[in-house]
């Protein structure tokens, strides 16, 4: 994500998309950046073609992305799935267990889950919280389309999606803590064309 940014910011959007392929392929919480910075890269305040600008970053991040997890679904496409995807979110039994200090932690607690392995499914949570939420961002750098503002988005939409995950720890928090000094401390100049 840092070096997605850092290569957007530096006017190399197609390095930026294999960097954030890169981060996707091997990390969940790298996805919720990915509108964040085909917008920033689009350039929400350009009314002429911003296809134009985020086409050969989505084509590296698409190439990139598939490159790196073909081996897996072409050795276990079901395996894949369930471990990189269900395991983590809990929507197959014997999961991730429930732990932290987010909503799970709060429901396991008041007895509403019983064991912090049952399945439960938090994605229909995630996504009521989350969906409003992505699109209020999003709608706000359109109207300031900076990098510090994706990185802000990012950071908020991360915080909330994972605190209604099953696990939410301090080193989640860190890490939102963590893109919000890197938001801080960015250049607030718009995308650079």
């Amino acid at each position: 994500v840092v070096l997605a940014s850092l290569l957007a910011s530096r006017r190399r959007h197609t390095l930026g998309g294999l960097a954030l392929a890169a981060g996707c392929a091997s990390k969940q919480f790298a996805w919720f950046y990915v509108p964040f910075f085909f917008l920033y890269v689009g350039g929400a305040n350009e009314s002429a073609r911003p296809w134009h600008h985020i086409r050969r970053p989505l084509v590296s991040f698409l190439l990139g992305f598939g490159l790196l997890i073909a081996p897996w679904l072409i050795w276990d496409a079901g395996g894949f799935v369930s471990s990189a995807v269900g395991f983590q979110s809990g929507i197959i039994n014997k999961g991730y267990p429930i732990s932290g200090f987010g909503f799970s932690s709060l429901l396991l607690g008041l007895g509403m889950i019983r064991s912090n392995l049952d399945a439960f499914p938090f994605v229909a949570f995630q996504a009521a919280s989350a969906l409003p939420i992505a699109w209020l961002l999003l709608k706000h750098q359109m109207k300031h389309n900076t990098l510090p503002t994706a990185l802000f988005g990012y950071a908020m939409l991360m915080a909330d999606v994972g605190f209604f995950s099953r696990a939410f720890h301090d080193n989640h928090l860190g890490f939102v803590l963590s893109v919000l000094a890197l938001a801080a401390l960015s250049y607030a100049d718009p995308r650079p064309s």
